[in-house]
Order: structure tokens, then C-alpha cells, then sequence
């Protein structure tokens, strides 16, 4: 997920997709939540910002594994790479849901293959209507998919702590919809939990943990906020 980070430039995608009424974040968070307007240099002194760096990328996918060719060398440097899971080799490509008619869908697919090609992943796009997508998203659909591109709001009393829920009921429930069993992104949202709703300074801390914690393991690709 990092890597696919470091294939897109976020601040132009913000640039072209808006016509500047946008602006790149960097975690789960919304320009408009006071958590984010009484962090702002704390953010900007402890994300990471993922500037577009397709050598970053290669980097990152070598240290996973991805760094064999089909036939089992050592990756060449060019085409798509290969990982050896379970004794088997297995393709580095990205299945990508995507609906039609949607802006930030078509960006993307101008914006992300060729990077991502460069860097030894193969993205292949389909595009549906929004039901089988959602039906995809919560594992009920023919196919599981790597990656789609949604959005979404904050509410003023937010609980994200449901959303990275290691719990088989938060998943099939749909709160976790990227389906991710991550003990210290559960644990980072988990603690807010028990913070008393008036205890500014305590969830203002232990939120900007959380976004440090969410940025590093980057469930999701954070395009901007409006």
C-alpha cells in the first residue's frame, strides 16, 4: 500500500481533481475536524507524506519480497514482479474495483498505471455499477479485490476504532471494509474508546497516535479532503 502511495502524486491529483478546492492529507482525518486544526504542525512535523518516489516504491517492494521474475530469478528490473508465497509464485498485481462515470476513477486510471508499471506492479481495472462493488467490498460478490477508491465523512463524535476492529463481527459487519488484522492499528483507535467525551487533551493525544499509527500502516491511500 505504501508503494502504491509513492506511484501517485497526491497534490496533483488533489489540483486536478478539484480545481484547487482541495488539499492532501496525510492519515484519516478531514480539514474541518478540530483534532486536525489543533495538529497542524504537529502533522507536519510526524507524517509521513508519501511525495510521489517510484524508487521509494521499488524499495519497499524489494524489502517485501516482490523481487523474482516469473521464472523464478531475480527480478530484472523491469516488468512485472513476483513473490514466492506458500512455494508458489505469485504475480504482483492489483485488482482494482472501480465504478463508472466517476471523476476521481477516471484520474486515477490516467494517473496510477504507468507509475505503477515502472515500479513492477500490474494494475487491472473493473468497472461496475456501485451495488456489485459494495457487495465485492464485503466479500460477498464472485471476486475479492485489492483495491477501490471510495469516500467518506467524519461525523463530530467519530469512533474509528470500529473500523480497524480485529472482531469477525466488525468485519462481515461492515465497519472493517478493508478487512485488515492489525494489532497496533486496533490498539491505536482502541484507545479512544474509553476516553471520557470531555477529555479534550487526553483524545487530542491519543488521536494524533492514531493517525501517526494509520499513516504508517496506510490501510488506505488518503487523497485529499474538501
Amino acid at each position: 500500500r505504501q508503494a502504491i502511495a509513492y506511484c501517485l502524486d497526491r497534490g496533483e491529483f488533489a489540483r486536478q481533481y478539484s480545481g484547487g478546492y482541495a488539499a492532501v492529507v496525510h492519515s484519516y482525518y478531514g480539514l474541518a475536524q478540530w483534532e486536525y486544526q489543533e495538529s497542524k504542525t504537529w502533522i507536519d512535523e510526524n507524517l509521513e507524506t508519501y511525495e510521489k518516489n517510484i524508487d521509494k516504491a521499488k524499495e519497499l517492494l524489494d524489502a517485501d519480497g516482490w523481487n523474482k521474475n516469473a521464472d523464478g530469478s531475480d527480478y530484472s528490473g523491469t516488468g512485472t514482479r513476483y513473490k514466492e508465497v506458500d512455494g508458489e509464485l505469485k504475480p504482483l498485481v492489483i485488482e482494482w474495483a472501480n465504478t463508472d462515470g466517476n471523476p476521481v476513477s477516471e484520474l486515477l486510471a490516467t494517473m496510477l498505471p504507468e507509475a505503477m508499471t515502472e515500479a513492477g506492479m500490474e494494475l487491472k481495472a473493473t468497472t461496475m455499477d456501485f451495488p456489485p462493488l459494495s457487495s465485492c467490498i464485503s466479500h460477498q460478490g464472485d471476486k475479492i479485490y485489492n483495491m477501490y477508491n471510495l469516500a467518506t465523512g467524519f461525523a463530530s463524535a467519530n469512533s474509528p476504532w470500529y473500523y480497524y476492529s480485529t472482531d469477525e463481527q466488525y468485519m462481515t459487519g461492515g465497519y472493517n471494509s478493508n478487512w485488515i488484522v492489525d494489532e497496533d492499528l486496533a490498539g491505536a483507535s482502541g484507545a479512544l474508546q474509553t476516553i471520557p467525551y470531555e477529555d479534550r487533551d487526553t483524545w487530542l493525544t491519543t488521536w494524533q497516535n492514531y493517525i501517526k499509527v494509520w499513516n504508517e500502516k496506510l490501510p488506505d491511500v488518503p487523497l485529499y479532503s474538501d
